[in-house]
C-alpha cells in the first residue's frame, strides 16, 4: 500500500509541479524543467512509495513529451513501473506506447498499446489522440 505524504509537503510538491506547468505553457521550458525536477526532489525516500509519486512522474514525462524531449519522456514514464501500480489500469503501458509511437518505434508502441488494451480495454485510450487507438486496432488486425 502506498504511503501517504504529509498534507503540507504534498501541497508544496503540487505547487512546484504547477509552477512547472505554468512555465511550460508560457514556453519557458528550461525554467519549467527546473520546477518539475525540484518537485520530484522534494519527495522523501522511498520516492516511489508515495501515493502521489505516480502522478508526479506522469507530469514530468508529459512535460518532456510536450517539449519533444522524447528520450527523457520515456525515461520518466518507465519510472512509473517502480511505483505501486493500480490493478486494472493500463495507463503506464499506454504512456510508454505513446512515447514510443512519437519516437517512431512502432513495434514498441504496439507492444505498449497491446498491454494497455489487455489490462483495461478501450477506456485506457479515452482522452488521448485517437491516432493511438486507431494504430493499435489496425496493427492488431494485421497480427491476427
Amino acid at each position: 500500500m502506498a504511503l501517504i505524504l504529509d498534507r503540507q509537503l504534498d501541497e508544496a510538491i503540487f505547487l512546484e509541479c504547477d509552477a512547472g506547468a505554468t512555465e511550460s505553457d508560457a514556453g519557458n521550458f528550461e525554467l519549467a524543467e527546473k520546477h518539475y525536477l525540484k518537485s520530484w526532489d522534494m519527495f522523501p525516500e522511498p520516492k516511489f512509495g508515495w501515493n502521489s509519486s505516480q502522478v508526479r512522474l506522469y507530469a514530468i514525462s508529459d512535460f518532456y513529451l510536450g517539449w519533444k524531449k522524447l528520450e527523457k519522456a520515456l525515461e520518466w514514464a518507465m519510472l512509473v513501473f517502480k511505483t505501486e501500480l493500480l490493478e486494472g489500469d493500463g495507463t503506464p503501458q499506454l504512456k510508454v506506447g505513446i512515447i514510443q509511437f512519437e519516437m517512431g518505434n512502432l513495434d514498441a508502441a504496439y507492444a505498449g498499446f497491446r498491454d494497455a488494451f489487455t489490462i483495461s480495454g478501450k477506456r485506457t485510450f479515452q482522452g488521448f489522440d485517437k491516432k493511438y487507438l486507431n494504430f493499435y486496432l489496425a496493427k492488431a488486425k494485421e497480427v491476427k
